[in-house]
């Protein structure tokens, strides 16, 4: 098990995420004449932003066994069987594993087509557990 918290372990993205959440909500609160509803209206759009970014902002764990991987997000908890999964692509930071037989760059967005792994610290080692425990990934070198 191992958790990864990008916001903490890449420092001048985080500042780079953090100083674009703001300039986001400044820029609509400051698009309204109404000061309160400016920042009502300004604060939201921030709220909307730390949520869909919430992978970077907090905090997710990630258990590898011998039946498949789960991932806890800090808003929901995925699990896929090794034996569903026939892809996965990956550099030093994270992957995406795919249950397509014939990936595509929209897997991503189709809804339990796959999962989104991050690594942390220990990206070769997760990639090499992963590789040995996927079927159609076995034989092939990591």
């Amino acid at each position: 098990m191992w958790t990864a918290h990008p916001l903490r372990e890449r420092p001048r993205r985080a500042m780079l995420a953090i100083a674009a959440v703001l300039v986001c909500g400044l820029m609509v609160a400051t698009s309204f004449q109404n000061p309160l509803t400016g920042m009502l209206t300004g604060g939201g759009a921030m709220v909307v932003l730390l949520l869909s970014l919430n992978k970077f902002f907090l905090p997710s764990s990630f258990a590898i066994d011998d039946d498949g991987i789960t991932a806890v997000w800090p808003l929901k908890r995925q699990c896929m069987a090794w034996t569903d999964l026939q892809g996965f692509a990956h550099d030093a930071e994270g992957g995406y594993l795919s249950k397509a037989t014939r990936p595509s760059r929209w897997d991503a967005m189709l809804r339990g087509n796959g999962m989104h792994v991050l690594f942390g610290s220990h990206g070769e080692t997760i990639a090499r557990h992963i590789h040995r425990h996927m079927p159609s990934c076995r034989g092939a070198s990591a």
